[in-house]
């Protein structure tokens, strides 16, 4: 969480580390949550998703995109 903690705000990475008691590796983040961390616009998150940059789920009716932090973890140790 490190990494993530630099990208942030504190009580961002607070929020996110305390996501429902989950393991950390377990937490899937929305699109905004994902791109608020990285500096980046959603819709730059949507095109590394959609081109496998970036490993993600679609959920629900709607196909909505969830993004393990393992996922962003090792998208950054890549780069």
């Amino acid at each position: 969480m490190a990494a993530l903690r630099n990208k942030t705000q504190p009580w961002e990475a607070e929020r996110l580390e305390d996501r429902g008691g989950q393991d950390s590796e377990n937490v899937m983040l929305k699109v905004a949550e994902v791109a608020r961390l990285l500096g980046v616009h959603p819709n730059t998150v949507r095109i590394w998703t959609d081109s496998g940059v970036l490993k993600s789920y679609r959920i629900g009716p709607r196909k909505d995109r969830r993004v393990p932090i393992s996922a962003i973890r090792s998208m950054l140790e890549l780069t």
